[in-house]
């Protein structure tokens, strides 16, 4: 197994410098990859299957990607178009999911010190954290397990399997029982009302930033 060695933050010691510097780095830690803009070259090329990065990484972070890279790809199969405004939608819909700074790094060139991504990482920064994943639907409720804390009156969005977003705004929130809950608590259940085109497995995210 891997012992996340990429993760750790290392001393250096530079001895052949005088006042023998010693400096700590993430030296190994990569900037996840970022290829949305690329997609048009890779679609000429005749590549039509992408790896997506997401080992270690959240529910949220991959199941978004996953969605957004399929959905471009679709796109560019049926419409042949770089210059697309939807482009500049999936690249900001990728900026919005907890992630370590961006970069094409080797898509492009050989990767380089830029790629490097010298920093603890920081999810609060992303703007969006996951809230909930849709467990069972039926006719009228659809029932969620909870992942972060969301309240009566938040306004969540749903990602559908096609990397689009749906707003939902909270107004009726029960336990299992139809007790009312005002605030829900992570790894509980809770039952929302259902939302047209809902299906199970999907996510439910809300805004961190104001």
């Amino acid at each position: 197994g891997c012992a996340h060695s990429c993760r750790f933050e290392y001393s250096l010691n530079f001895e052949d410098l005088q006042n023998k510097e010693k400096i700590k780095a993430y030296f190994m830690s990569s900037k996840d990859l970022m290829g949305i803009q690329r997609l048009y070259e890779f679609a000429k090329a005749g590549i039509d299957s992408l790896k997506v990065e997401g080992r270690m990484k959240s529910p949220l972070y991959a199941a978004t990607t996953a969605a957004i890279y399929q959905s471009a790809l679709k796109y560019l199969r049926e419409q042949d178009d770089i210059y697309a405004p939807q482009f500049l939608y999936w690249e900001k819909e990728l900026n919005k999911i907890p992630h370590r700074d961006y970069t094409e790094a080797s898509l492009v060139h050989k990767a380089q010190e830029d790629s490097i991504f010298n920093s603890r990482e920081n999810a609060s920064e992303a703007g969006y954290e996951m809230s909930g994943i849709i467990k069972e639907i039926s006719e009228q409720s659809m029932i969620i397990e909870v992942k972060n804390a969301f309240n009566i009156g938040d306004e969540l969005e749903l990602l559908d399997f096609n990397g689009q977003f749906q707003k939902i705004k909270i107004i009726e929130m029960t336990d299992l029982f139809y007790r009312p809950v005002e605030r829900t608590k992570p790894s509980t259940l809770v039952r929302l009302p259902k939302t047209p085109g809902a299906m199970s497995w999907q996510l439910l995210r809300k805004g961190t930033l104001v």
